[in-house]
This record gives structure tokens, C-alpha cells and sequence, in this order.
């Protein structure tokens, strides 16, 4: 008897820390007309719009745990849930079925700008000005190349990373084309900065979802 009680204990402990660890997670569920979060709302509209979804079936939103590079939201339209993953800004990266990664919308013009009008920005997928492709097993690469010196690096989106590499590809011992790693740079959060040197055999590989500001210093 004793040992039933303790392991009906033992699951009440377990459902409560669930339940507790839900609670703090997420916030609650608010019906979308009160939603307050103007940017973000006025791009999920236009998001919905686009793929041929009427913004009168959202009943309600609600924030849950962020995801890599920004808030992340649930929201129920209809009788369905989508997810919402976004930009502290208010941009939308994508909105998702599931937290799984399938996707209903993709966003394919998200910008981001610097604040510093000396500073260049570099964004994960685009060539911008110094962005060039790179075949590394028949597969085009985007890296960028900017001239030797020092720069203040500064991250756009939450955990902005790159690798600053040697341009130089050699075959790795499995036969796979591979450059060397100089460094590795990772930004936690929007607005954190960083210094980094650059020598004219150097490249800057960002990694997926991110966007960093990039200036001159020396």
C-alpha cells in the first residue's frame, strides 16, 4: 500500500512540475482583437492574406517558448493551430502546422537594417555586395568577402552566427570539399557586438537564419 501511495505521489510531483514548467513557459491564450503587438499583428494579416486565409477565423494568440532567433507564437484559427515563428521586430520568419517545421508560409523578404549608416548588412541566403557562390560538391554556397582589417560586428537577430574561414577548399578525408575554420562567432541577443579581424585570405560563412551589421574599424 505504501509503495502505491508513493508512486501516485511520485506522478502528482511529475504532473504538477509539467504543469508548472507550462505556466512559466507560456503565456496565456488572448483573443486576437486584443492582441497588442501592432507590427507583428499587421504582418500576420498580410501573411494570411497571401496565402489565401481569412483573418476573421483567428480566435486567439498566445506567446510559447521562443524559438532560435526570436518569439515564437501559438494561434488558433478556426478549429486549427498554427505556429508563428517570428523577429523581435515584428517581422514573420514562417508560419508552421506543427512546432516540427512544416511549413504554410515562408517569408522571403525579411529585411533588416542597421542603425549605423557606416555599417554593411549581411544576411543569411542574400549576395548583397560582397557575397559570392562558393561550390563546395557541386552545391553553390553563399560566403562574403570583404577587404582585410578590423571590424565591430553586431547582430540583427537573436543568436546571429558565423564562421570566419580560410578561402582556400581542400578534400577532407571522407573525399568532401572543406574549408578551414578560423573562428567561430556566435551573438546572443539583438544589438550585442563584436570585434573581429579579417586577413585578405578570409571569408564570412553566416549560419542559417542569421543577419549581422558589419563595420570598418581599422
Amino acid at each position: 500500500m505504501k509503495k502505491i501511495i508513493s508512486i501516485i505521489l511520485g506522478v502528482i510531483i511529475v504532473v504538477f512540475i509539467i504543469g508548472f514548467i507550462a505556466l512559466v513557459s507560456d503565456s496565456p491564450m488572448q483573443k486576437w482583437e486584443d492582441f497588442d503587438n501592432q507590427a507583428l499583428k499587421s504582418n500576420i494579416e498580410k501573411a494570411f492574406e497571401q496565402i489565401g486565409f481569412n483573418t476573421s477565423n483567428i480566435k486567439s494568440i498566445g506567446k510559447i517558448e521562443d524559438w532560435s532567433s526570436g518569439p515564437r507564437y501559438k494561434m488558433v484559427y478556426g478549429e486549427d493551430i498554427y505556429y508563428i515563428y517570428a523577429y523581435d521586430d515584428g517581422q514573420i520568419n514562417s508560419i508552421n502546422e506543427n512546432l516540427q517545421g512544416d511549413k504554410i508560409y515562408s517569408n522571403e523578404n525579411v529585411e533588416f537594417e542597421s542603425n549605423d549608416e557606416n555599417a554593411i548588412v549581411l544576411k543569411y541566403g542574400e549576395m548583397g555586395e560582397y557575397g559570392r557562390n562558393v561550390e563546395y560538391d557541386g552545391q553553390n554556397y553563399i560566403k562574403y568577402f570583404l577587404p582585410e582589417g578590423k571590424y565591430e560586428v553586431e547582430a540583427l537577430t537573436r543568436n546571429a552566427m558565423f564562421f570566419i574561414e580560410d578561402t582556400k577548399i581542400y578534400k577532407n578525408s571522407s573525399g568532401h570539399d572543406e574549408s578551414k575554420t578560423i573562428d567561430t562567432i556566435q551573438l546572443t541577443d539583438v544589438g550585442s557586438k563584436q570585434t573581429i579581424t579579417l586577413q585578405a585570405n578570409n571569408c564570412i560563412n553566416l549560419v542559417i537564419n542569421s543577419s549581422i551589421s558589419i563595420k570598418k574599424i581599422e
